[in-house]
């Protein structure tokens, strides 16, 4: 099952590009590292693509050309070292923990880069960068690093195991994808600025279409939006992340995790490398009767109408519910005919559960402003239920870098 692209970038050894733009993929371009750089103990190269809102079919993944569609997406994470087709792979080195820092989520909502989980996260993924008309990443920040970027790089100085990537597009963002890939141009001038902050420089390269199984060699992970399956664009209420489909209830559960991770399995993608989409918010539904039932209207909830927050979950007096069948979580006021689908603590406890009895390689979180602190984070729920975290050491040291104080590595900070 495929799940409106972002693209997300890190700074690391050789780059491969995958940009999943409907309706068409780029091929991966290598890019080496610079002189004078070399490569951090356990590190590797990771480029992601980030999902956005809802799947449109059910139908298992195509066998042949894999195309993302306008509301289609694969998030994935490059490799260097990436094992050829058909390796077993494990998750020895540990689990990934990973979640999403938004700008607007911190200069709109106050949540600061400081107050990141760091020792229960492993990757934050910064979103989102944009695309100017002429295809070129927009980057004012001049001589040196400051904002979100700074203070993510002073994080990496103390937490010596996390990671981050920037992510580039997506939500209001994706629609500058399409133009900026259409002609070799864009497609080289919106590579040529994602690297310039980097100072990486593309090589050769080939644009075609790939097959999942073509493009899983040269990728560490595959980030899945495995949420947003029911939603205010449905005409029932519905489970929006649930692990399983429940025959008993087929509109409540239209889609499943089951069936994604199964197709994607199933054209030769190892699980382990399989990362599981999480949602730190929830979605309403009012004036209804019930699960798979439906509904009148939506409420303006905590950041946009139908959405709140899990911070702000469960609504005041109603009965949370487990639905052991499907394997989600939801409340439901009868007086108010008010319906949330969306994860609590025991939720996540079985979320852990389910990815590692099925071998997975983690979770990723869509975003850090909707957790709760302290008992009620769904982000710590999740690091503790799979235990052990990858601890491979991030990299620091960037002497061609264009930021002079990263380039100088911020001493004394």
């Amino acid at each position: 099952m495929l799940l409106v692209p972002d693209f997300c970038h890190r700074e690391q050894n050789a780059v491969f590009l995958v940009l999943l733009v409907a309706p068409f993929a780029i091929l991966p371009t290598t890019v080496a590292l610079p002189a004078g750089v070399e490569l951090g103990p356990g590190e590797d190269v990771q480029t992601t693509t980030n999902s956005s809102p809802v799947a449109t079919s059910q139908s298992p993944l195509p066998s042949t050309t894999t195309s993302l569609g306008t509301s289609q997406t694969v998030t994935t994470t490059t490799s260097s070292t990436a094992p050829s087709t058909g390796t077993t792979v494990t998750v020895a080195s540990g689990y990934r923990n990973a979640l999403y820092l938004t700008n607007w989520g911190t200069y709109g909502a106050n949540y600061q880069p400081q107050q990141l989980p760091g020792n229960k996260i492993t990757h934050v993924l910064y979103a989102f960068a944009d695309i100017a008309s002429d295809a070129r990443l927009i980057d004012d920040m001049g001589l040196n690093a400051y904002g979100c970027v700074k203070q993510l790089y002073l994080l990496k100085k103390r937490q010596r195991h996390f990671k981050t990537l920037l992510s580039i597009g997506g939500w209001t963002y994706s629609p500058k994808f399409a133009p900026v890939a259409a002609t070799e141009a864009g497609r080289q001038r919106f590579w040529n600025s994602s690297a310039t902050p980097l100072n990486r420089r593309p090589a050769a390269k080939k644009n075609n279409t790939m097959k999942l199984g073509e493009m899983d060699p040269l990728l560490d992970a595959w980030h899945i939006m495995v949420h947003d399956y029911a939603g205010s664009w449905g005409s029932t209420t519905g489970h929006q992340s649930n692990l399983r489909a429940d025959p008993s209830n087929p509109q409540a559960t239209k889609f499943s995790t089951e069936r994604a991770i199964t197709d994607y399995v199933a054209r030769g993608i190892p699980a382990a490398k399989i990362v599981l989409g999480m949602p730190l918010y929830g979605r309403a539904f009012e004036n209804t009767k019930g699960l798979g039932q439906p509904y009148a209207s939506v409420e303006p909830g905590s950041i946009q109408a139908g959405v709140y927050l899990c911070e702000d979950l469960p609504r005041p007096g109603v009965k949370e519910i487990h639905d052991e069948s499907a394997g989600a979580n939801y409340s439901f006021d009868e007086a108010k005919g008010e319906l949330v689908s969306y994860d609590n603590v025991f939720g996540a406890q079985k979320k852990a559960e389910y990815l590692v009895n099925k071998s997975l390689g983690g979770a990723v979180f869509w975003e850090t402003v909707g957790d709760m602190t302290g008992n009620g984070s769904l982000v710590s729920a999740l690091a503790g239920g799979m235990g052990r975290l990858e601890t491979a050491e991030n990299w620091l040291s960037y002497p061609e870098s264009r930021y002079q104080n990263i380039k100088n590595g911020m001493p004394g900070a």
